[in-house]
Parts: C-alpha cells; structure tokens; sequence
C-alpha cells in the first residue's frame, strides 16, 4: 500500500520537486516504522504522515471505508484567521451540551486551530482517526470563556463569496454566524444589483446534515 501511494505521488503529483520534500527518503522512512507497527491504525496513520507533510489539503491518504461514518453533530469554519462553529445539528448532542452557532473554537481535544492547520484536523477526527466524542474549548460571542468538560458524542455551508471582489475582506462575525445572516451573499448580490438582505441569504443554503 506505502508503494502504491509512493508511485501515485510522483507520477500525479504537480510539483516534480514535492515542496523540496525527499520522497525517496520520506518513504524510506515510513517504510521502517510500519515494520514497526503494532496495528492497522498505526499503520494508516503512518502513511498519512508522509503525505501530510507535503502540507498539501488536496493530497492526502484515504484509509479504506469504514463500515460506519463520523458525524458529530456540528461544524466549524474558519473566518478570517479564527474558527468558528458554523453549524449545529438539531437533537444532537452537540446542541443538547450547549453548543452554538457563532461560538469560537479555541481548543478541540486539546488541539489550538487555525485557518492553516484546520483541514489537517477535520482530515484527523473525520477520516483518520474517527473519535467516540470531541472535548471543546469555547469563547461565547459575548466575551464569556465557555470550557466544555463533557464529551461531545460522534452521533451525527460555507457562507458564499461568489461575486465578492477579491481586494474586498468581508468577513461574518460571530453574531451573524449566530444569527444565521449572510453578509458576505448578501453582498456579492449587491455588487451584481441583487437586493438580498443577509437573514435571507442565510437561509439559502441550509447544512444538510447526513442521515
């Protein structure tokens, strides 16, 4: 399987140079520690690593299919350079802890994210290494530091800037995200003569969350 990726990467991979990665010695590497491995999980994870430090969101290694699927019960998103919940599944544990729309994601089990890191993260607890509950730590849009010491169980859009001119930053704030408004459609519909107003933009494009 290490193989099979190896060959992929440096037959498909657009950059002949990886980054200034050595993929000879980079997969070497990986090749001593799943000799090493005591289990399928350290053995996945050890071929994610190769191709996670290539620092690439659109190059990454998929496990085979598990027989269920993660969900759980919320999302984030990043804005500007902090993360924020953008969505909250209803009846999930998630909701019934406390979790909101607009709350600013400081901590995710023990993990700080950031617009750079957060795909590595979502790769990490969706796809990688599925997690029984994720422990929170929250800043609530008023100011108020919110640590969430209970677990949340795994039981279960991004906001469109089509249209927006790239030299202008718009960026929702936590009380939109809470609010559900989109001022970022909401503008880019302005800029084409499309009167929209944010609340309405919000509800366009509900999350459609996985049954």
């Amino acid at each position: 399987m290490l193989r099979t990726v190896k060959d992929d990467l440096k037959k498909n991979y657009y950059d002949t140079n990886f980054h200034g990665m050595d993929v000879e010695a980079r997969f070497s590497a990986a090749d001593a520690k799943i000799k090493e491995a005591e289990s399928v999980g350290q053995l996945f994870g050890t071929i994610a690593e190769a191709l996670v430090d290539l620092n690439d969101s659109h190059t990454y290694f998929l496990p085979p299919r598990r027989a269920s699927r993660t969900e759980y019960g919320w999302q984030m998103q990043a804005f500007g350079d902090k993360i924020f919940v953008s969505a909250v599944k209803p009846g999930s544990d998630a909701e019934m802890k406390g979790l909101k729309t607009g709350d600013q994601v400081l901590s995710v089990n023990g993990f700080e994210p950031s617009r750079d890191q957060l795909w590595k993260m979502i790769y990490l607890f969706y796809t990688l290494r599925p997690q029984p509950g994720l422990r929170l730590v929250l800043q609530r849009p008023d100011g108020v530091s919110v640590t969430n010491a209970n677990v949340i169980m795994a039981d279960g859009k991004s906001l469109e800037g089509v249209g927006v001119k790239p030299d202008e930053l718009l960026l929702p704030t936590a009380a939109d995200l809470a609010a559900k408004r989109d001022p970022v459609l909401a503008r880019a519909a302005a800029i084409v003569g499309f009167e929209l107003p944010p609340d309405k933009a919000g509800a366009m494009f509900p999350v459609e969350w996985r049954k």
